[in-house]
């Protein structure tokens, strides 16, 4: 780990330059980054009373990595990780991998039992890909054509120990 940053939840400041690198990766469609902006937004909003929990990697003094998750609806202990994006910029410095940690951190604290990523199989998730299954997260299922022909969702399991 080269940069030294601290993972505090999200903050109103930080809504603008999370997306501004969520879309600056260059992975994300544009109604992607819309969902993006939406989910954040709403996390931000309601904290702790919402459905999404939020966490930024801040790196001298700016947001430079985002984690959003939180738990499946109608199951027990299952949480979704929805989002994981850092700045291009700070890309192979540990800090998604540092993300990834705080959630299942997080989600084991407060009784999660199962993590569930699911993401794109197009050329532009190849490293995302590659990441979660170095991460300890196997691909589970995969659904052909799922997002748009071509484009399978592809979805990876962790079973968190408590």
């Amino acid at each position: 780990m080269n940069a030294s940053f601290v993972i505090r939840r999200s903050a109103s400041a930080d809504r603008d330059e999370i997306l501004r690198f969520s879309e600056a990766t260059g992975v994300f469609r544009p109604d992607e980054i819309e969902v993006a902006r939406e989910v954040l937004d709403e996390a931000l909003a309601k904290g702790d009373n919402g459905p999404y929990l939020s966490y930024t990697a801040e790196v001298g003094g700016r947001a430079a990595g985002w984690v959003c998750f939180g738990p499946t609806p109608c199951t027990l202990g299952t949480y979704d990780i929805y989002w994981l994006a850092v700045a291009p910029d700070l890309h192979g410095q540990g800090l998604g991998q540092a993300l990834m940690t705080h959630a299942e951190r997080t989600i084991r604290e407060i009784g999660g039992r199962l993590a569930v990523v699911e993401t794109s199989s197009r050329a532009a998730y190849d490293a995302t890909r590659r990441f979660y299954v170095k991460f300890g997260y196997p691909e589970a299922a995969r659904l052909a054509d799922f997002y748009a022909p071509g484009d399978d969702k592809v979805i990876y399991i962790k079973r968190l120990s408590l």
